[in-house]
């Protein structure tokens, strides 16, 4: 056997156990007697125990696959074949394409791809240990089966059996039910290649991959919150497709899905921002909501939160209470407490009383409202009154918010109060007669609450009173 074909035979056994016996006993038969011309028994066995131990070392080493790097994207390629000659095929003319397509454009640079060895891959058989093997080496993506070759009607053919997984922080079920449904749809699964023109079927192949593989991992770092790299990878995406062929299925439902999932990312971060201000009032974070609404797809555009964060913006950045009341009013139908909440505060500020009355008691017969969106609404009245103490007649609706809704009666006496001290709005005599009474009401309910002998004010706290005789 001359060297080269002792370098082919340890090359293709040396993953294997079989390989590294092989390895072991060459390094013992060479060494043993090289270290025995200079050195006695003793100290020749431990240094050829020694080189043994080094070939198992590397042996251990070369069976651990590669692992991601810190701020990468891993992207994982996990594919067996049954022969070397498969495997070079499938090489060349499918990795090779796939990984210069990722590693391509403004976003290749984030991409971290891994090439599963033969030795490793051959032993991943379903999706369990195709999950273990991601997790281990910290990949986001990975597309994992195998290829064989058959012959079908007389031709030989390629056959792939291909999967794939995607890394997402934990989410709602049904947004990962709907990521899965997206990835089965569009990801190439069970193929069949003639080995006549399987060049250009395998780098068509790899197309349609790297598209699907950026699609979905766009999709998977959206859902995480990871935004800005989600648009990057959606952008290169549509991109790449502008020349494709439309007739192909997959090509043409990622045109069209594509801009609906940029449009997800600016409505989350108009959502982001609007959340921004209503925890500081910062008017810049309104500013900045509104410009990423100019960017949603018509399809958002109709959404109900939407509607609601441009009657905000109206009222907050323009002082629009019309436009406001128009985008409130276009959210239908009006039945979640939220409606009635935004259209009772906005009547309010027009001094429409009555009629923001009605909507209160309408939202206080709903369902419980969450705590944290009643005192939102409290905290954006006094804000308001606190910018325009004009508009006296908020604490009238205040009050009554903080008695039938929120449940705070001493609140309510004293925004009943607030709203009875002031003189100067005219027309307002049947409200500020109706606030009288119902500050009776409630001095009354308060004072039967706290004087009934089955309950204890909330400032008492009951003592147990020994008797000594």
């Amino acid at each position: 056997m001359n060297p080269r074909e002792i370098a082919d035979f340890f090359e293709k056994l040396w993953f294997k156990k079989s390989g590294r016996n092989a390895a072991i006993l060459a390094v013992t038969v060479a060494l043993f007697p090289l270290f025995l011309t200079y050195l006695n028994v003793l100290w020749s066995l431990v240094w050829t125990i020694a080189m043994d131990f080094g070939v198992i070392g590397l042996w251990l080493l070369a069976q651990q696959p590669p692992v991601t790097p810190a701020n990468k994207i891993g992207f994982l390629i996990c594919i067996s074949c049954v022969d070397d000659l498969e495997s070079e095929k499938l090489q060349e003319d499918f990795i090779r394409p796939l990984r210069e397509l990722i590693k391509s454009g403004k976003t290749g640079y984030v991409f971290h791809v891994m090439v599963i060895p033969q030795h490793i891959a051959s032993t991943i058989q379903d999706i369990e240990e195709a999950q273990a093997l991601r997790i281990k080496v910290k990949a986001q993506f990975m597309i994992f089966g195998r290829v064989r070759l058959r012959e079908i009607d007389g031709k030989e053919t390629h056959i792939f059996d291909l999967e794939g997984l995607v890394a997402h922080n934990p989410v709602p079920e049904h947004i990962s039910q709907f990521l899965a449904q997206e990835f089965t749809e569009l990801m190439p699964r069970k193929l069949h290649i003639p080995t006549e023109n399987d060049l250009l079927s395998f780098q068509f192949t790899s197309e349609w991959a790297d598209a699907v593989a950026r699609y979905i991992i766009g999709f998977a770092l959206a859902i995480s919150g990871d935004w800005d790299y989600a648009e990057a990878l959606y952008l290169n995406v549509k991109n790449n497709l502008r020349d494709k062929p439309t007739k192909f299925p997959v090509y043409t439902k990622l045109k069209e899905r594509l801009p609906i999932r940029i449009s997800e990312l600016y409505q989350a971060r108009a959502m982001v921002k609007y959340t921004e201000w209503v925890e500081s009032k910062d008017s810049e974070f309104l500013i900045q909501s509104e410009i990423y609404l100019q960017h949603l797809a018509p399809i958002h555009q109709e959404a109900k939160e939407i509607w609601n964060l441009k009657s905000i913006i109206a009222f907050v950045l323009r002082g629009n209470v019309e436009e406001a009341l128009k985008q409130i009013k276009m959210v239908k139908p009006p039945r979640a407490h939220q409606w009635h909440l935004n259209m009772a505060f906005l009547l309010g500020y027009q001094g429409q009383l009555k009629n923001s009355i009605r909507h209160y008691r309408i939202a206080a017969e709903q369902i419980e409202i969450p705590p944290e969106i009643l005192s939102q609404i409290e905290d954006f009245i006094i804000w308001v009154l606190k910018n325009e103490p004009s508009k006296h007649q908020l604490y009238y609706c205040l009050g009554f918010f903080n008695w039938k809704i929120k449940g705070d009666l001493v609140s309510a006496i004293r925004d009943f109060e607030s709203f009875l001290a002031n003189n100067v709005i005219p027309g307002i005599e049947k409200e500020k007669e109706l606030a009288k009474n119902w500050v009776t009401e409630i001095n009354q309910l308060i004072a039967n609450t706290y004087l009934s002998p089955s309950s204890t004010p909330p400032f008492i706290t009951p003592i147990k009173v020994q008797h000594v005789a």
